[in-house]
């Protein structure tokens, strides 16, 4: 939008004609991409800065940029709607006014307009260096040590317990509102298995029983599940995991069925339903990430440091079926040893290879001597054998005759004799060195003598 003036009445304009133009699933996807980069914004100011700056990072106000050191370039701000809240006196601070006694200080605000703001990618700022969040890798399918703890624990908050069994069908899991219980299916590997628990707990902090299990149509309920879904999906994109999304596709024609007059309006309505909770489970997720992290680092300087009741609680598991564990002090020991014997068994293996490999190349050589000396028996017995017909046939006195006693053909008989006679006649090394000299000798006395 550039540095141009901008009113709060022209970004709602944008606002709104961009969130009308949403047609498939993708464009969804992108604007709960940026809600997890920046989980502190609302739905409406994610597409903001998605439409302004697609390839944004990490976008703050210029005093946050310079708390940490860095100076902005203004002439590259991104324009944002900011909330103008009035703070007004709760009804009893009113009456213990009128009773001339002091208020309790007891507020709520409200929200009465917006006014345009400003913030800045760190592209546009100029400072020592930082580290920017972390972004989905595709592909990635290692769950981060403590999710799955850290969204049970958000369960068992609500009044749900989690537990990981066979369920029966091929769904990957349910939540039971009457017996409060999240159930994941046991087959799941560790990413679809955290997936679900975070769609599940979406489900449990925006749904009620009466919506799950009313009388409501199916597009209520689809709706809800993109709900849900895109909650798993923003909070897994914050922990550096991507997954796969089918149900976005259908929130434009379910936005246009409900309200087709304005559509954005609706999917306006579920972006910040979803963008809220989202953010709500994103603040829980990380404050109990960044505890396991102190822990763990405390144990590893110290594990005695710690009481047996925290390591205890530090390796309670929930029975989730290993997905998401966390360890404790004695059980990362433990794991260690179990670590160094595993690689004391490698080495055994390795060394046990080795000689079988020597062995192997051995027992080839061996057969190649073997393969050599039966080549030479074979030539030497066909030898034999070319040399016993050449005389059968001598004796015989016909070719014919000799063929039909060994079953031969008169023409392999006849090719085997002429093969002999030829290397009869043919004299051997030895005998040809001995003509040689004799001529060498002869020819030496003959030029003595004349001499």
């Amino acid at each position: 939008m550039g540095n141009e003036p901008v009113s709060a009445e022209d970004l709602h304009r944008v606002l709104e004609t961009e969130v009308g133009k949403m047609r498939t699933g993708a464009d969804w996807s992108r604007w709960l991409d940026v809600a997890a980069l920046f989980p502190r914004f609302g739905f409406g100011n994610i597409v903001l800065i998605n439409l302004q700056m697609p390839q944004a990072n990490w976008v703050a106000r210029a005093q946050a940029w310079e708390r940490l050191g860095r100076r902005v370039r203004k002439q590259h701000a991104i324009r944002i709607l900011e909330p103008i809240l009035s703070q007004t006196a709760m009804a009893a601070a009113f009456e213990a006014a009128n009773r001339n006694v002091a208020a309790d200080g007891r507020f709520q605000k409200t929200l009465i307009g917006f006014r345009v703001g400003s913030v800045y990618d760190v592209t546009d700022t100029v400072g020592p260096p930082i580290h920017l969040p972390r972004t989905p890798a595709p592909g990635r399918r290692i769950v981060p040590n403590g999710l799955w703890d850290a969204l049970a624990r958000e369960a068992s908050t609500g009044g749900f317990t989690v537990g990981v069994q066979p369920i029966g069908d091929a769904s990957e899991g349910f939540t039971d509102y009457f017996a409060k219980q999240i159930v994941v299916a046991d087959h799941l590997d560790d990413v679809t298995a955290v997936a679900r628990l975070a769609h599940e707990v979406g489900h449990m902090r925006m749904h009620s029983a009466p919506d799950m299990h009313g009388a409501e149509s199916i597009t209520c309920r689809g709706v809800r599940e993109v709900e849900a879904e895109s909650v798993a999906y923003v909070v897994l994109a914050h922990h550096g995991l991507s997954i796969e999304a089918s149900s976005f596709d259908y929130i434009a024609g379910w936005a246009r069925t409900v309200e087709p007059e304005e559509p954005a309006s609706v999917i306006k309505a579920t972006g910040a339903r979803v963008v809220n909770t989202a953010r709500q489970l994103i603040d829980s997720t990380d404050r109990y990430l960044k505890a396991i992290g102190r822990r763990f680092r405390q144990s590893l300087r110290d594990p005695s440091s710690l009481p047996s009741s925290r390591l205890t609680s530090t390796a309670r598991r929930c029975d989730l079926g290993g997905v998401g564990r966390v360890m404790g002090a004695s059980e990362r020991v433990a794991a260690l040893q179990r670590a160094r014997q595993r690689q004391a068994r490698i080495e055994v293996a390795t060394a046990r290879t080795i000689r079988a490999q020597a062995s192997l190349d051995r027992a080839i050589e061996a057969k190649a001597r073997a393969i050599e000396q039966y080549d030479e028996r074979v030539a030497n017995a066909e030898a034999v054998s070319a040399a016993e017909a050449a005389e059968l046939a001598n004796v015989c006195g016909s070719a014919e005759a000799a063929a039909e006693i060994l079953g031969w053909s008169v023409r392999d008989l006849r090719r085997v004799v002429k093969a002999e006679r030829e290397r009869r006649t043919q004299p051997t090394a030895s005998a040809r060195d001995r003509v040689e000299h004799r001529a060498k000798s002869s020819g030496g006395g003959a030029d003595v003598g004349s001499t």
